[in-house]
């Protein structure tokens, strides 16, 4: 109980400092809970804490990590860097990384190591899809949270449904829902792949545009080929079996009938002169066409 009575009495200057220091506005608070270990100067211009269940809340934003450092800028802005398997989360949107560096007060910051970013699929209260998931894995994030955009760099790539795309840089813009890719860019849709320069989607049209560079675009397109029967089988009748005329049973009864009697009882048959016989020719069989295929410090 000496110890918790201890504690507050040192956060109490430091909070007064954090506030006549121009901290951040009422409605946007940043606010720290689960701290194991606080150090730092009094007059609040660098500080660090570290805990094994750290969280950081600011308005939509979410953040758990294991170790922050906060430094105050001229002009009372700080910026804090969260480090130990950060993890945030903005309304529909999730990041992960090894590391970010965030300033409160203009809401944006990076993500470095090992980044994944997650935006679920959105959808309208009719349960119609309103906006796509995709998932984006690089190495160096910039993020807006206020704004849910970004620019990936270090070998990003990213998932949408319709397709798969790298680059050099990969941008959103989620008011507009645009997406980028630059830099010498490699896409995949389903069956087909293109290259080039730049390639612009406007996802909620469904359309992109690409641009070449130094060299034309290029597109490759798969083709499927229909399935052909192997040679020499008709009928279902293997090679070297050569199936008499109207070798099915039934049809070949039907022919034989039709060729003894009916042929033989009505008229004469035709020569290939033309000219009348009294014999009727048997006609060969048909041949069929082949498949195919809680307590908080406020910041």
């Amino acid at each position: 109980m000496k110890q918790r009575r201890s504690l507050r009495s040192c956060l109490i200057p430091f909070l007064m400092v954090l506030c006549l220091a121009g901290g951040l506005q009422a409605a946007e608070k940043g606010i720290f809970k689960g701290i194991e270990r606080f150090t730092g100067d009094t007059d609040g211009k660098r500080m660090f804490m570290e805990g094994a269940n750290l969280e950081y809340f600011q308005g939509e934003t979410y953040i758990r990590f294991a170790e922050a450092q906060i430094v105050e800028e001229e002009g009372g802005a700080r910026i804090v860097t969260f480090s130990g398997k950060v993890s945030l989360v903005h309304e529909d949107l999730k990041v992960s990384g090894e590391s970010f560096r965030y300033h409160t007060e203009e809401k944006s910051g990076v993500f470095t190591g090992g980044v994944v970013l997650e935006r679920e699929e959105v959808r309208n209260d009719q349960g119609e899809v309103e906006k796509d998931g995709i998932k984006l894995v690089c190495e160096s994030l910039y993020l807006q949270t206020k704004d849910k955009a970004f620019t990936a760099t270090g070998e990003p790539f990213i998932e949408h449904k319709d397709f798969q795309g790298s680059g050099e840089e990969i941008s959103y813009v989620d008011a507009e829902e645009t997406l980028t890719i630059k830099g010498g860019f490699y896409l995949r849709k389903e069956k087909e792949e293109i290259k080039g320069e730049s390639i612009s989607f406007d996802l909620k049209q469904k359309v992109f545009t690409a641009q070449r560079g130094e060299e034309p675009i290029e597109v490759i397109f798969e083709i499927e080929e229909d399935e052909e029967e192997p040679a020499g089988e008709e009928n279902g009748e293997a090679d070297g079996a050569s199936a008499p005329a109207g070798a099915d049973e039934e049809t070949g009864g039907a022919l034989d009938a039709f060729s003894g009697e009916e042929a033989g009882a009505d008229e004469a048959g035709l020569t290939d002169e033309g000219e009348e016989t009294d014999q009727a020719t048997e006609p060969t069989g048909a041949t069929a066409e082949p498949l195919s295929g809680e307590d908080g410090i406020l910041l």
